[in-house]
């Protein structure tokens, strides 16, 4: 059963259709005015003072009525939050292709020609019943399933930076180590390196994640200052010492922009780290700075290169889940280029890449 009003200044009119729609099993209330009509339904200042009660699952409107006509009663239903999910089906004799435009423009969902059918309104009345019910149970679905993945974010989160304090003291212990303990073997040297490679590595993974989440909630601040890029280059390059050492990598220009050195730094130093991951060792890795129409880096390796299909997808948050999915491995590395994405737009800029099959790739952004 559902609850139906009836608008309708006409009294047989308004009489049939209750008749027939009691007969289907529903309860019906009415009114022969728009404006009493809103009354009635707590609308406007002229409404009496009364606490909000549920409004009807649907109500059947006509549009030519004396004083307040069908279009201004559905436009002042549709304006309010409580109603304007509430389906309207406009009773009318008008046939004019513009006056159905204009309903349906003011928010109706159907119409019935006067004289009605009775099987005719019962089954546009069910139909939009049950359309109205169907979007319900959607939009709560929704609202579940979004609720379960702020938990699940809120869980990783949580759990992800629980991780970083015990991973932070590993690194500082491992660092002690290798500078205290007596000269170790090569074997255990390199024992010891790839240990503290390995835990900055993870550091810098749930570093990145943190800052992700936090660049999505937009907690985290962007201090722009004016700056120069080939500077920035430079030093995101020599924070890389460990990864460059023995390997070709050139930064040439310059440009001129305001950005957050500390951000656009960090998004440098993980374009030059994936491209020297993902070049030969005896590959070249070059950094070019230029000054446009907007301030612009290239990174070029001479890697195996982004598959047309995925160079959108690459700097997208479960880029890698979908790619591993289909069987092909992205040139990133886990959030990273997510983290350069959010970053360079925080800056109104653009980041993308170009690339050939077996002959590299170039990220580029612009500010």
């Amino acid at each position: 059963m559902a609850r139906i009003l009836i608008i309708d200044d006409d009294t047989t009119s308004r009489i049939l259709m209750s008749r027939v729609l009691e007969g289907a099993g529903h309860q019906i209330e009415s009114a022969d005015d728009g404006a009493i009509a809103l009354q009635q339904l707590g609308i406007g200042q002229a409404s009496p003072a009364r606490p909000e009660g549920p409004p009807p699952d649907l109500i059947l409107l006509d549009i030519h009525m004396p004083g307040m006509d069908g279009y201004d009663t559905c436009s002042a239903l549709k304006s309010e939050e409580r109603f304007k999910d509430v389906p309207v089906i406009f009773l009318s004799s008008l046939s004019d292709t513009d006056d159905k435009v204009r309903a349906f423009s003011a928010g109706v969902v159907d119409y019935v020609t006067k004289p009605f059918q009775r099987q005719e309104v019962i089954a546009r009345v069910e139909t939009h019943l049950r359309l109205a019910r169907l979007q319900s149970q959607l939009e709560e679905r929704y609202e579940q399933l979004k609720d379960l993945e702020d938990m699940r974010d809120l869980l990783t989160h949580m759990i992800v930076h629980d991780l970083r304090s015990p991973l932070t003291g590993i690194v500082t212990s491992l660092e002690l180590l290798s500078m205290d303990i007596a000269p170790l073997g090569e074997e255990s040297e390199e024992d010891m390196s790839r240990a503290l490679n390995s835990a900055r590595t993870l550091t810098r993974m749930i570093t990145t994640l943190l800052d992700v989440n936090k660049m999505e909630s937009g907690e985290m601040p962007v201090e722009r200052k004016p700056g120069d890029l080939g500077a920035t280059a430079r030093t995101a390059v020599e924070s890389l010492a460990g990864l460059v050492s023995g390997r070709e990598v050139t930064v040439e220009g310059s440009a001129a922009a305001d950005f957050d050195p500390e951000l656009i730094e960090r998004v440098a130093a993980n374009l030059v780290s994936n491209a020297l991951k993902y070049s030969p060792e005896d590959g070249a890795v070059s950094v070019r700075v230029s000054n446009g129409v907007r301030a612009r880096i290239e990174v070029r390796d001479q890697g195996p290169g982004v598959p047309e299909q995925y160079r959108d997808m690459i700097f997208e948050k479960f880029a890698q889940i979908k790619a591993k999915q289909e069987g092909v491995k992205l040139a990133s590395t886990g959030l990273g280029l997510t983290f350069c994405k959010l970053a360079v737009e925080a800056h109104d800029g653009r980041i993308g890449v170009d690339s050939v099959a077996q002959e590299g790739s170039t990220f580029w952004f612009e500010l």
